[in-house]
């Protein structure tokens, strides 16, 4: 079952951050923080991308949501003020040591030790209302936390958004 991952990404503070790290640009898979991977998520990672990778997560209380999302499925990264960027879940794996190296630590909620890789990123500047129609939300929803969906409601965004 297709499933769509909706990630804030650019919202104040971490995010932000964060973003600048491995969203905006990719992360060569040979750099000094690459090196944290195990030889067979490098393995992996590379057979996807080649010599650099795109990469986000999530911190521990969001895992349920991280688990409904596999391959392949759309994720739309959020934050100041709308959608400004859609991809395709990659790789996923948890790895706390190379997030820790990568990401701005959380003093509560930790770090995104839960990874995906991200492929067919692509820069977008879609209004939340856009999608918030289709899945029953308020117009005024911002999306202040990871939500994931599945069935007939992830499958209209897709195809509302032509993703």
């Amino acid at each position: 079952m297709t499933a769509l991952l909706v990630h804030p990404s650019r919202g104040k503070g971490d995010g932000q951050l964060n973003a600048g790290r491995s969203l905006l640009e990719p992360v060569p898979l040979d750099s000094a923080v690459a090196q944290l991977l195990t030889a067979d998520e490098r393995l992996h990672l590379q057979r996807r991308h080649g010599d650099a990778a795109r990469f986000w997560g999530t911190y521990r209380h969001n895992l349920k949501k991280y688990e409904r999302v596999t391959e392949g499925d759309p994720v739309l990264f959020t934050g100041g003020g709308g959608i400004w960027a859609t991809a395709r879940i990659g790789f996923q794996f948890r790895n706390k040591r190379f997030a820790e190296e990568l990401w701005h630590s959380h003093p509560e909620k930790g770090v995104y030790e839960y990874v995906y890789s991200v492929t067919d990123y692509a820069r977008a500047d879609i209004a939340y209302a856009a999608i918030n129609a289709e899945l029953g939300l308020k117009p005024t929803n911002h999306f202040q936390a990871m939500a994931s969906y599945e069935g007939a409601k992830a499958e209209t965004v897709i195809a509302a958004l032509g993703l």
